[in-house]
């Protein structure tokens, strides 16, 4: 809601690729910050603002090291610290804890996963739409070779 009043879907659609890759190798800071407030009402304020503190600055075109840096000087995310699979050191273990082994998954899985081809952000399986790669306007047929997967939003709008 908050994009559509400010008008920030073709904004967020540009850097959703970097935003995304963001979340993924810093994906602890999201269960930080259910920790220290809880799920639902609670902790959903302080969740977007994080979201809002990541990616302000990816549309700025910084780097990780910068939106980090960014971050950890937020008196509101002082609490925020780097783990493991973040790139943090939490020492040398024999056994895999169950953020390791979420980590070993999480970059399997996400070695060839569906992406938008307009966006070229995540795609999830709920959320598909087969795009005409030439567009009906100009030609293009329903053929095999001339669809794409798409975000919806990318397919509708963000491409006309």
């Amino acid at each position: 809601m908050e994009f559509e009043k400010r008008n920030y879907f073709k904004t967020f659609t540009m850097y959703r690729r970097k935003f995304e890759d963001f979340l993924l190798e810093h994906k602890s800071f999201a269960n930080q910050v259910t920790w220290k407030l809880g799920s639902g009402v609670k902790g959903f304020g302080l969740l977007q603002n994080l979201y809002q503190a990541i990616l302000e600055p990816l549309t700025q075109d910084k780097n990780e090291k910068e939106v980090l840096e960014n971050l950890f000087r937020d008196s509101k995310f002082s609490f925020l610290k780097l783990t493991e699979s973040d790139g943090g050191n939490a020492g040398h273990r024999r056994d895999f804890d169950t953020e390791a082994k979420s980590t070993v998954f999480l970059r399997e899985a996400l070695k060839n996963p569906l992406r938008c081809q307009i966006c070229h952000s995540l795609i999830h399986f709920n959320s598909i739409s087969v795009d005409h790669i030439l567009r009906k306007e100009d030609g293009g047929l329903a053929t095999i070779d001339n669809g794409q997967l798409t975000h919806p939003y990318c397919n509708t709008t963000f491409k006309n």
